[in-house]
């Protein structure tokens, strides 16, 4: 990747994150803020990122959604908000078709790892304190 390419990669994860919650976030709109007519950015998106527009911000918005389902403090229908979903069951569609658990499933077994991994750091402290 060069370092244009890099720069617009990064740009453009920007502008999303920017309008992260907003679910009227469109690809008119991310042309607009990328400066770039919507064939333009479509085009470039898919030589950088292998990905149309609409692709590019539905990914980024599943991405961030692991990073709050990680976090364990919201329900999955208030994530989806906060990610730019106006629907949980399109949501839930959308985090299915890319990784292949429902985010109910993926919470579950994400959080009962990291669970389990602070029970035996828990328990190793808890060992050499005796």
């Amino acid at each position: 990747m060069t370092p244009a390419e890099h720069h617009f990669l990064e740009e453009a994860k920007k502008i999303t994150h920017t309008h992260l919650t907003d679910p009227e976030f469109s690809v008119a709109l991310f042309a607009k803020a990328m400066q770039l007519s919507r064939s333009q950015l479509h085009r470039k998106l898919k030589r950088v990122a292998q990905c149309s527009a609409s692709e590019f911000i539905r990914a980024y918005r599943l991405q961030q959604a692991i990073h709050l389902m990680k976090q364990g403090v919201n329900p999955i229908r208030v994530i989806a908000k906060q990610v730019g979903f106006n629907s949980e069951s399109y949501f839930r569609k959308c985090f299915k078709d890319v990784y292949t658990l429902t985010p109910k499933d993926y919470m579950s077994k994400t959080l009962n790892f990291i669970d389990s991994e602070n029970f035996v750091t828990k328990f190793e402290d808890i060992r050499k304190n005796k």
